[in-house]
């Protein structure tokens, strides 16, 4: 349940900062790469210029990368040294931390969206962008940790790699190098759906959410992450595999 709720933070906070913050991502990072190359020959103005770079920049993508680097860079220098006394532990304390760091930081987006949500772009959404790239850098950051192999809650072409991958060891009875029982690629695969699952339904959310009612949009990522947070830390910040 952690996982899933962080992967709906992930999907949520991509579709909010694609329609909102300038037609870019803040978790993920393939997609902002493959936006800052292309902007290069679709400068602002040209006719072959399509919506997705209908402002015409690089700097949104580049704020994105930037961000969200830095967002890694702070949770790996915070979690690098904390890691779970024990072998059956997924998180610590300080991921738990972390997460609520996040869930603060994006709450104040959601506000000052509620508040302003600027109709062009400026400033404003600029910084928006950033903070929110940042938390969720801080999301990969602190999950790295984890001890559940094959999901990155916001890294889903990793999460659909591995799936596919264990599918395909499934179907084979094992084969091809697998380890462990069969019962085990089985129970991960299904997590690995159920992940993908709700990272897209995260999305379907937030779109409705957009044509209904734009200015709740942030809710869903700031409620999730808060969630896991406080779900933690009343865990003893650990919660066990076994579990």
């Amino acid at each position: 349940m952690l996982l899933f709720l962080l992967a709906i933070s992930a999907g949520a906070s991509d579709g909010w900062s694609f329609f909102g913050f300038g037609a870019v991502f803040v978790a993920n990072m393939t997609g902002n790469t493959v936006l800052l190359g292309i902007s290069f020959f679709h400068p602002q103005g040209n006719l072959l210029h399509s919506a997705l770079l209908r402002h015409g920049d690089t700097l949104h993508p580049v704020l994105a990368i930037a961000s969200y680097g830095a967002g890694v860079a702070i949770a790996s220098y915070v979690t690098g040294k904390r890691m779970p006394r024990f072998q059956n532990v997924i998180w610590t304390r300080t991921v738990s931390h972390l997460l609520a760091v996040e869930a603060l930081c994006l709450a104040a987006v959601e506000t000052a969206w509620y508040m302003l949500r600027p109709g062009g772009h400026g400033a404003p959404l600029d910084v928006m962008l950033s903070v929110t790239a940042m938390c969720m850098g801080m999301q990969s950051g602190a999950m790295l940790q984890l001890r559940v192999p094959g999901i990155v809650t916001t890294y889903i072409p990793g999460t659909w790699t591995q799936m596919v991958r264990g599918v395909a060891r499934v179907a084979t009875g094992g084969r091809a190098g697998a380890r462990g029982p069969k019962v085990v690629y089985e129970e991960r695969v299904a997590m690995q759906a159920v992940t993908l699952a709700v990272y897209f339904l995260s999305a379907v959310l937030t779109g409705w959410l957009l044509e209904k009612s734009p200015k709740l949009v942030g809710v869903v990522p700031v409620l999730c992450l808060a969630t896991a947070s406080v779900w933690g830390l009343l865990r003893g910040g650990a919660y066990s595999v076994e579990e």
